[in-house]
């Protein structure tokens, strides 16, 4: 009989460590809190809150959300730019039924320039994005990004542009919840750029004084 016990109390303490936390699901913009039902998550979940900036012509738009979120993209913070717009978001958690972790605070987005240079364009086009301009990197946007999302079969948009390293390391997760593909690759400082286009008028007033 005592053995029976100890084996139903065991079941029973697995049951209770497989079953997932309660946390409140609920987006609001503009603001730093929100409510909503409380779901029940996967056992490997937490309740996490995410905190985005979205900065497009000088003005700034924000939004809060909370929900289940893998252990795995807690505390992460990152952003991207492109010139049409810069976006970041942090993400903070916590680990009891319904509760609320500690706002995310972001710092003033970062103007100062990094020396890194990456193309930038965004585009609906399904034949691709040729960026026809560049951008010059901020803060510790120091990775440039290509980022390709599809509906189905069928790309809807490409974009290009700056990000952090810490976005990159997300994207590389099996598993990622970012749309599409998300690709990084090294950006090209400002002063190779300079050599670059020196490089370019050199070779073009090489060929057309052999023309002439």
């Amino acid at each position: 009989m005592t053995s029976l016990i100890g084996i139903l109390c065991l079941l029973s303490a697995l049951t209770a460590t497989s079953v997932g936390l309660s946390c409140i699901s609920c987006f609001s913009l503009d603001a730093t809190s929100c409510t909503g039902d409380s779901l029940t998550c996967t056992s490997k979940n937490l309740c996490g809150s995410t905190y985005t900036e979205n900065l497009v012509g000088g003005n700034i738009t924000r939004s809060y959300n909370r929900g289940c979120l893998p252990s795995s993209e807690c505390n992460l913070k990152g952003g991207i730019s492109t010139n049409q717009g810069r976006i970041r978001s942090i993400i903070s958690c916590c680990d009891t039924d319904n509760c609320s972790s500690s706002i995310p605070i972001l710092p003033p987005f970062n103007n100062d320039l990094n020396g890194v240079v990456c193309p930038s364009c965004v585009s609906s086009n399904s034949t691709g994005c040729n960026p026809s301009e560049t951008i010059k990197c901020k803060g510790d946007e120091k990775v440039c990004f290509t980022q390709t999302i599809k509906h189905g079969s069928t790309v809807i948009t490409y974009i290009r542009g700056c990000t952090t390293r810490s976005v990159c390391d997300f994207a590389s997760r099996e598993g990622s919840p970012l749309e599409g593909e998300f690709v990084c690759m090294s950006g090209v400082s400002s002063l190779q750029q300079n050599l670059i286009l020196l490089c370019s008028l050199i070779l073009y007033y090489c060929t057309a004084s052999i023309k002439w």
